[in-house]
């Protein structure tokens, strides 16, 4: 790379004892004979600390300087430099990330937009996105908005092959339709997974998480674990489907009303009681009310 005061580099380490996001990168060949904790090759990132990006060890970056006649000077980076889409989890710095500048050692992969088993997996043109390292990302169309997990799987054979997922990923979209689906529907929010859970932070009977005093409290990195989630399918409540909970009603009120004695203080007639509990049966004794997909607490 040719620009004055703009170098690529390969990034060294990404421990910072600062909590700045500072990072250490080798530039050659200022950095040649030193080992790879010299203080010199550190580079505070451009990105604005709203925005959270850090690149991998191994990695390539941008490193700009504070004076650019000078590569010894204070140094900035923006990266991590991936090459294509299909490389985010990563892209090594030496034949990889530097496969877009002229003349590189490694021409880019085959464009894997034309790869119709990834068609869906990577942003369109037109979209504005943010883009998980592996399998998520959110997508910003023209008229909705996607917040997407699991769309990308990645092929044994190869590890930049990417595939689109069109079995099991979950996804939340909101959509704005121009032209509405219905009567007094314009707009819509899908929510779409294996399964669905409905938790709140306040629910004794069924705390979300507990520490090991038994307190109610997230999990500090997943929010909610595994354990707990595999706990919540097995025990948390299923949310009644309503068209079905209404038919019932309407069957057992119906039974009610019309149903008949054959004397005086005698049980309802036989023909009744079979009635009501026929109509009972699936839902209520073979839970076929109950959704196995939509959890709560």
């Amino acid at each position: 790379m040719q620009i004055n005061g703009v170098r690529y580099g390969k990034v060294i380490s990404i421990d910072d004892e600062n909590g700045s996001d500072a990072i250490s990168v080798r530039l050659f060949p200022e950095d040649n004979d030193e080992n790879d904790t010299l203080v010199r090759a550190t580079a505070f990132p451009l990105m604005p600390k709203m925005l959270h990006i850090k690149p991998r060890v191994g990695e390539g970056v941008l490193i700009l300087y504070s004076t650019w006649t000078d590569g010894n000077s204070q140094r900035y980076y923006i990266g991590p430099v991936i090459s294509q889409p299909h490389k985010m989890y990563f892209d090594p710095w030496f034949m990889g990330g530097d496969s877009y500048q002229r003349g590189a050692p490694k021409a880019m992969d085959p464009n894997p937009y034309n790869d119709e088993n990834a068609e869906g997996a990577f942003p369109d043109d037109d979209d504005v996105s943010l883009i998980g390292r592996k399998n998520c990302d959110i997508q910003i169309k023209e008229d909705d908005i996607r917040l997407r997990a699991g769309v990308k799987l990645v092929d044994d054979k190869s590890y930049y092959k990417i595939r689109f997922n069109r079995k099991d990923p979950a996804f939340i979209k909101l959509k704005y339709h121009e032209t509405p689906l219905a009567e007094n529907v314009a707009s819509t929010a899908t929510i779409v997974a294996d399964k669905i859970n409905l938790f709140s932070n306040s629910s004794t009977e069924f705390p979300i998480e507990e520490n090991s005093d038994g307190e109610h409290g997230l999990s500090k990195k997943e929010l909610i674990t595994d354990e707990k989630l595999t706990k919540a399918l097995e025990d948390a409540y299923s949310l009644p489907y309503g068209e079905k909970l209404v038919e019932l009603l309407k069957t057992m009120i119906d039974v009610f009303c019309k149903h008949t004695h054959d004397y005086i203080s005698l049980p309802p007639n036989a023909s009744f009681i079979t009635e009501i509990e026929t109509a009972a049966k699936e839902p209520l004794e073979d839970k076929k009310l109950l959704s196995n997909t939509v959890k709560f607490n």
